[in-house]
């Protein structure tokens, strides 16, 4: 199953022997790096800051298109995947920053408010809770990468019903939402199809302008 938030990316080498990294489904995320490692490093670092900046500004975040051969995919910083979850979830129920804090017993809404907001450190385990009580399953599944030296066996193998393999990786899973409450203000929202966020593992948190390239700019908070 293809990721929610992981986008391809092409990796090109200009003029200047330099390694450009470019988002067909974000043509203001920009990034290079010296090699072709940098310049992932910096993509998911520049794709992590379009994701933010695409909160911030309250617009809707493009779904990735299929991942085409000589293309490879990038994952954003697990914090920025689950804010997006948490932000995409909210805009499909109708539901305002206000509803969530009500769902979530806060008496401020300012409190939830911090919760999708990118410029806000958030734990990993509030923002599940967050999502748990808007009645999705959230699970983590552990890839682990290694083989040994015989070859004999292999643990990157694709989940069931086919898909990409994150060798090494974790990776997170938003489930399909569980019956609301009766009387919540997620009562009566239709459900939605499971969704995949990974989490690229290690992972820094994003920049304002990743590697200094990013063409995309936060507004003022």
């Amino acid at each position: 199953m293809r990721s929610q938030y992981s986008y391809p990316a092409r990796i090109d080498r200009d003029e200047e022997g330099r390694y450009q990294v470019r988002f067909a489904d974000l043509p203001d995320a920009l990034t290079d790096g010296a090699d072709p490692a940098e310049a992932l490093t910096e993509a998911a670092d520049c794709l992590s800051a379009a994701i933010a900046s695409r909160i911030i500004d309250g617009e809707e975040i493009p779904k990735p298109s299929p991942l085409a051969p000589g293309q490879r995919l990038v994952s954003p910083d697990p914090t920025i995947a689950l804010k997006a979850a948490l932000y995409a979830a909210l805009r499909r129920r109708d539901m305002t920053v206000a509803d969530l804090a009500d769902v979530l017993g806060m008496g401020d809404w300012h409190q939830a408010a911090r919760l999708i907001d990118p410029k806000r450190s958030t734990k990993l385990t509030t923002l599940m809770a967050a999502l748990d009580a808007l009645r999705c399953e959230v699970e983590i599944a552990i890839n682990d990468g290694f083989v040994p030296d015989d070859g004999s066996w292999s643990s990157a193998v694709p989940p069931a019903g086919g898909g990409a393999v994150f060798a090494g990786g974790a990776m997170l899973h938003v489930g399909q939402p569980r019956p609301a409450r009766p009387g919540s203000p997620a009562a009566g929202r239709r459900a939605r199809v499971p969704l995949l966020l990974p989490v690229a593992t290690p992972q820094s948190p994003p920049r304002a302008e990743p590697g200094g390239r990013s063409r995309r700019k936060a507004k003022p908070g």
